[in-house]
């Protein structure tokens, strides 16, 4: 009888470790608290070596938080930032774009895809090492405050679905501050 109570308790637990497994690999409804964002994504970390990095090269940043997920071969990331002055969201278009200038980057914007913010959606593709890329990446501004939601992938219909849920499920949280 102990034999069979020490079989179940090790298949229970290589069950529980499997389950925990598998859902640490879906996406799932977070608050990033730090940035004032709530997202669906597979786990988002946080990046402190790139929030120092942007706090170096930058005069205009009070205050940065990065985080990251990924996915198969699909890159999340998330950025906040509190500005000292407002931030034009056509610029910083301008400067993703200037980011991928060697790689044939073709985007479209969209104006104020989220209500009640400054905003704007990049639909972008790229080719890198002869590969096609894409890139959906909504910019929000509320003040000086600055939100980034972005989302990288090898270009394909199931790809491209995935980043849809991704950046329509940012929810911004300007009541928490």
């Amino acid at each position: 009888m102990k034999k069979y109570r020490a079989v179940l308790a090790v298949l229970v637990c290589v069950a529980l470790v499997l389950l925990a497994y598998s859902f640490s690999k879906r996406a799932y409804v977070q608050h990033l608290q730090r940035a004032h964002i709530t997202v669906k994504a597979q786990h988002m970390k946080r990046s402190v070596v790139n929030e120092s990095s942007s706090k170096e090269n930058s005069d205009n940043i009070d205050d940065v938080v990065y985080y990251k997920a990924s996915s198969g071969k699909i890159q999340y990331v998330v950025t906040y930032s509190q500005n000292k002055s407002d931030l034009n969201l056509l610029m910083a278009a301008n400067s993703i774009k200037k980011m991928f200038r060697d790689y044939d980057f073709q985007f479209t914007i969209t104006e104020n895809p989220v209500a009640g913010f400054d905003s704007l959606l990049l639909d972008g593709t790229f080719k890198k090492d002869g590969k096609d890329f894409a890139l959906k990446e909504l910019l929000i501004k509320n003040e000086k405050e600055f939100w980034q939601a972005l989302a990288i992938y090898p270009s394909s219909e199931k790809n491209a679905e995935k980043a849809d849920k991704f950046i329509k499920s940012v929810i911004v949280d300007t009541t928490t501050k």
